[in-house]
């Protein structure tokens, strides 16, 4: 089998996992709409726990469509339309898709905004909350100890958007880092919880930013050669929009 059958292969994978996934959340919505119309419930978080629910899987939804679109537009059929979005949106999605799994860590998230508020990115908002933001604060969380802190920052910088993500976790060896965003090369480790990953995430991040006219940089200090001043942190930068 050549690269084109190959790709042909992956890419009707994708489909049927779309597919399938379509299938489930269809099944999981009308579940909550069955419970919620059974009433009340006594116990206090309930209300709050299906609405997180409800929430996550409307996030998963559009995460399936942003994959198939992803596709229709590597393939040429569709254009990649770009919105005008503001920091504080993304701190918002990041806050609600990532404080619970912080905690479980015990990892404090401060989100720092110095973007003026007339000030914009220009993102497909979707893929960048989705794959860009999410996958840098899921490795962030994945390799941070418990009882430290993760920052997530937005400033301008001339005519660019700035945005950080910079832990104090166990950094990444230069090595790795060469290899970061090629998809072909293994750079997968364990996280500091024990948790895996696929190598697939710092790819995807490259490519969006590509989609974005945007780019990032990888700052890091290992912590076996820094025990006291240790971690990584990402620098995105994308083109400014103002109203």
């Amino acid at each position: 089998m050549n690269s084109s059958d190959d790709d042909n292969e992956y890419k009707k994978l994708v489909m049927v996992l779309c597919h399938d996934l379509n299938n489930s959340i269809g099944i999981i919505k009308n579940s909550i709409k069955l419970i919620r119309k059974m009433g009340e419930h006594p116990h206090p978080k309930f209300p709050p726990t299906m609405d997180k629910i409800e929430r996550a899987i409307d996030n998963v939804n559009e995460l399936v469509t942003s994959i198939k679109d992803y596709e229709a537009i590597k393939n040429g059929k569709k254009e990649f339309e770009l919105e005008d979005v503001p920091f504080d949106d993304i701190i918002n999605h990041t806050m609600f898709m990532f404080q619970d799994k912080a905690e479980e860590k015990d990892i404090k998230l401060i989100f720092i905004n110095e973007i003026p508020s007339e000030t914009f990115l220009k993102i497909e908002p979707t893929s960048f909350k989705n794959s860009v933001i999410s996958n840098l604060l899921s490795n962030a969380i994945k390799f941070t100890p418990r009882d430290k802190s993760i920052e997530i920052k937005g400033w301008v910088d001339g005519d660019q958007i700035m945005i950080s993500v910079k832990d104090q976790g166990i950094g990444i060896p230069q090595e790795l880092i060469d290899k970061l965003f090629n998809p072909n090369e293994k750079t997968t480790r364990d996280g500091t919880g024990g948790e895996k990953g696929t190598g697939f995430g710092m790819p995807l991040v490259k490519l969006y930013l590509n989609k974005f006219n945007g780019d990032i940089r990888v700052e890091s200090k290992e912590k076996d050669k820094h025990p006291e001043d240790h971690g990584t942190t990402m620098v995105l930068n994308l083109p400014i929009v103002k109203e």
